[in-house]
């Protein structure tokens, strides 16, 4: 025998004889060799589980008797009190009395109502918007209404709470006090195999969780008849109420590993299946790619009931809750004398919740920060409800907030540069619409429009904005709305270097990059503006290159990059925009970029000169042409414009005859720049307009 054998047999003596009351492995054994073995004893109460490895054996010894809890004691230490509604370190938050009255009523509506076809209910919504919050409030809820039966709240602030492997356990310790006979079933479990926590997720949930429900339901189903109502067992066994038992689980997308998300919904709702009147399940997450793809999946989709947090209105709640809040510290801080009791203003309130963009992480995080009594409550409002994109200042109101955005774009798992040109190019592509400058509909800044305009392959922005959709609403394919940010707060996030760190990404290089992929799309183009014929990226491109040549410009170094955009102008944009604007077809904007675009360009190039350069020149003129062009003969294209050729000879018809000319001729809009310069040529002769000369000159058609 080995020295180590020796050891170990040494040891295993040693610890029969401390508890030698107890149940024991090996008691009286002698020259026994064990190796990378595992042994399990159980007897009454008692249960030990003995590791012998390589070069130690670790005895785990778990003596129920002595923690008077019997065969619960192992049940406790594999199960996490953090995770459940009662947890002292968790303190989870409450609803504002009074807020969130629709959707709760909503929730306990389906909790007590007749739904058995979907008893899995699935609450999503952005980071921050009160989830957990409201189910807390539902476990309250429950309660009153005697259907509690568990609760399971996923963190990643709490250690062990970031993955699912106490979830049964804890689920398991809660049911045995909310569901009377449960109890007995599941110590009775534990005793004949205690090593059940140490397999499968699958395997735990279904011996402690699924079959003893399910025992439990065809046991009441068969003595519930025979059980007369006054008897003391139909009280206690639960016999008189056969409402369904409400389970609770918040905050599935914190649980790290996308693998146990998926399992985890899926192993729920079997067992809901297997027994839909016991009980019912309610999950709170984001709606992150894995969840939402397990929650549409075949199996589990026809029993979910889905509440999305966005289809409530919550500015009201949010108003009503920053407000009371905001006020009860102005009147226990120290300075409150010297407050007036007008502060703070409703627009300065008002400031507050379109800031927060129906989200209350906002106001919650902005109240938390004006908490501190050592500070000028009036200057600290007034630093955070102005905070700026790129702070001067080393407070930050929203440190938690920034936390919180970094958090979710760290859980994406893509390639960095993507996903920084993806974001920003989303808020640069969306910002024209806000210059109000007459446009009938925003453009739709949607996936596929975000593949063909950076030239990506198709399906590559849905799948490197898959894993945001807590802080974006992508819309699918079949939707007419644009992709947008949850929060404003998140585009403040992104635009601060010091805030969002790799995250950041300059604006003038992200509009420089537009006004690249502008250039190329109107070269490709071949100038048709034939509406069949043309892409959505090369309708953006031919509206807007203005607005983000001028952005460029005002963002960066002006001088600089002026000489990237003289040779986009040069070619083929300047072209298509001057036909855009000329096509009476299309709508003109009332305030159009170019002149803000010229004004820029003129103010940075030409401020030290005596005559403007040849950029500045060139866009006064194709500003003047279109104008003048528009203002004199916008009235004979009132429904469309002519086709290529029609005005060879028109110079010798008389103005009558033209006009009927123009008028038969209508049927579609300009395809070649060369015809829109030969009726530029007549118009010139006929009314000997200098202008278009010298811009014909500037620009010949081969040019």
């Amino acid at each position: 025998m080995t020295e180590a054998s020796d050891t170990h047999a040494g040891t295993q003596k040693e610890w029969a004889v401390k508890h030698h009351n107890c149940v024991s492995v090996l008691q009286r054994a002698q020259n026994v060799q064990l190796h990378q073995s595992q042994l399990n004893a159980v007897g009454g109460d008692m249960y030990q589980t003995i590791h012998i490895g390589t070069h130690a054996t670790h005895i785990h010894d778990f003596d129920l008797d002595l923690t008077r809890g019997g065969s619960l004691a192992l049940l406790r230490r594999f199960s996490a009190v953090e995770a459940t509604v009662d947890s002292g370190k968790a303190a989870y938050a409450r609803c504002k009395p009074g807020t969130r009255r629709v959707i709760l009523q909503n929730i306990k509506s389906w909790t007590i109502g007749a739904k058995p076809s979907t008893p899995l209910l699935w609450l999503s919504g952005p980071a921050g918007g009160g989830k957990t919050c409201i189910q807390r409030e539902v476990v309250e809820l429950c309660e009153e209404e005697g259907i509690f039966a568990a609760s399971f709240f996923f963190s990643t602030r709490i250690n062990g709470l970031d993955k699912s492997t106490s979830f049964v356990a804890t689920i398991a310790l809660q049911l045995c006090a909310s569901i009377p006979g449960y109890k007995r079933l599941v110590k009775r479990k534990i005793r004949k195999d205690g090593s059940i926590f140490e397999k499968s997720l699958e395997t735990q949930l279904t011996e402690l969780v699924a079959r003893p429900l399910n025992r439990l339901q065809t046991c009441w189903s068969i003595h519930r008849p025979w059980v007369p109502s006054s008897s003391p067992l139909y009280g206690s066994l639960g016999m008189g109420d056969t409402r369904p038992k409400v389970i609770i689980v918040d905050g599935l997308d914190e649980c790290r590993n996308p693998e146990e998300q998926v399992r985890l919904i899926k192993l729920l709702a079997s067992a809901l299946a297997n027994a839909p009147l016991l009980f019912r399940v309610i999950i709170a997450s984001r709606p992150e790619y894995d969840i939402r793809t397990a929650f549409q999946s075949d199996d589990v989709q026809p029993m979910v009931y889905h509440i999305k947090l966005q289809d409530y209105d919550s500015q009201a709640d949010i108003k009503s809750y920053f407000a009371d809040s905001l006020l009860e510290i102005r009147d226990k801080h120290p300075c409150a004398p010297d407050i007036p009791k007008s502060w703070p203003s409703d627009d300065d309130i008002e400031k507050v919740v379109q800031n927060a963009s129906g989200q209350f992480v906002y106001a919650s995080t902005l109240i938390a920060f004006l908490r501190n009594p050592r500070r000028n409550l009036v200057e600290m409002f007034a630093l955070a409800i102005n905070f700026p994109s790129s702070p001067c200042n080393s407070i930050n109101p929203f440190t938690n907030l920034d936390s919180l955005y970094t958090l979710v774009l760290e859980s994406a798992d893509v390639e960095l540069d993507l996903l920084r040109r993806l974001l920003h190019g989303i808020i640069a592509l969306s910002a024209p619409p806000k210059l109000n400058d007459g446009f009938d509909k925003p453009p739709l800044i949607t996936p596929a429009f975000l593949d063909a305009f950076y030239c990506l392959p198709p399906g590559t922005t849905n799948a490197t904005l898959c894993d945001l959709h807590s802080v974006l609403h992508v819309p699918h394919s079949s939707e007419s709305t644009s992709i947008l940010l949850h929060h404003k707060s998140l585009e403040d996030y992104l635009l601060s270097p010091g805030r969002s760190g790799r995250f950041y990404r300059p604006p003038y290089e992200t509009h420089a990059e537009i006004v690249d992929q502008s250039s190329l799309h109107l070269a490709q183009s071949n100038l048709d503006h034939n509406q069949s014929s043309r892409t959505l990226a090369t309708t953006y491109s031919s509206i807007f290159w203005p607005y983000h040549a001028h952005a460029m410009l005002e963002s960066g170094d002006g001088v600089k990059l002026t000489s990237k955009i003289s040779p986009f102008l040069s070619g083929s944009a300047l072209k298509y925009r001057c036909i855009e604007l000329a096509s009476p077809s299309s709508t003109r904007p009332s305030t159009p970029h170019e002149p803000k675009l010229q004004d820029t360009i003129h103010r940075i190039m030409c401020t030290q000169s005596d005559s403007c350069t040849a950029l500045c020149v060139q866009l006064v003129q194709l500003c003047q042409i279109c104008d003048h062009w528009v203002d004199l003969f916008g009235d004979l294209f009132s429904e469309s414009t002519v086709r290529k050729g029609v005005f060879k000879g028109i110079p010798e018809l008389p103005r009558e005859q033209l006009v009927r000319r123009v008028n038969q001729a209508m049927a579609l809009r300009f395809t070649e720049w060369q015809s829109y310069c030969e009726w530029l040529r007549w118009h010139g002769r006929w009314h000997g307009s200098g202008t278009i000369d010298n811009f014909l000159a500037f620009h010949s058609p081969a040019s």
